[in-house]
């Protein structure tokens, strides 16, 4: 009641509320998507019942471009991975690639249950794409990771480039190779939002 009594002091007719990704700001009842250890006071469910009681829409913030280290060493092949294979891990946040099972799958588990479980306006989803970068924006290159690079090989009939040369034939490829992958995903996501409300 405290927060939406701020949210009208201030004119608010929506807000955004962290959901579902990296950690879960509800009682999840998913293994691979750790529940935030640091919630206190009203449940999510509260406050977005809250909120449309004073006519304030609620959009859902999801992040699926990074899991825990810890759901990572169950799941190493959702991970981004470099040129040398290796992932990106900041702090303890592992990044993820759209192409792996965690995006192509796992993500619509966690939004079939956060949408079915609260009645969310909207959903924002931070972070979307291809992260080449860590939260520092350090450089990473282009994921090489298992799933991209058999994609790449059904799709071009060659090995994913090691490193993008602006103007180099490679590049056009697998900017081309990217567009279609972002073009997909967006799709399935479409469909499942959809297919929830």
């Amino acid at each position: 009641k405290a927060y939406v009594a701020q949210l009208k002091e201030l004119g608010a007719t929506a807000t955004l509320l962290n959901a579902a990704g990296i950690v879960a700001n509800y009682d999840t009842k998913l293994d691979f998507q750790p529940k935030n250890p640091y919630l206190r006071g009203s449940s999510l469910e509260e406050i977005v019942e809250e909120c449309h009681r004073e006519g304030i829409r609620v959009f859902c913030r999801t992040d699926f471009s990074r899991i825990r280290r810890e759901v990572y060493e169950q799941h190493p092949d959702w991970a981004f991975r470099t040129t040398e294979g290796e992932i990106v891990d900041w702090e303890g946040y592992v990044s993820t690639c759209m192409n792996g099972d965690y995006q192509r799958v796992y993500m619509h588990d966690v939004l079939r249950e956060v949408l079915t479980k609260i009645p969310f306006d909207g959903v924002f989803f931070n972070m979307g794409g291809f992260m080449v970068t860590d939260y520092d924006t350090k450089y990473y290159g282009i994921c090489h990771c298992e799933s991209c690079r058999r994609m790449y090989r059904e799709r071009f009939g060659e090995e994913l480039p090691d490193r993008m040369m602006p103007g180099h034939p490679s590049m056009l490829k697998y900017m081309a190779f990217k567009a279609q992958c972002e073009k997909e995903h967006r799709e399935r996501v479409v469909k499942t939002v959809r297919e929830i409300n």
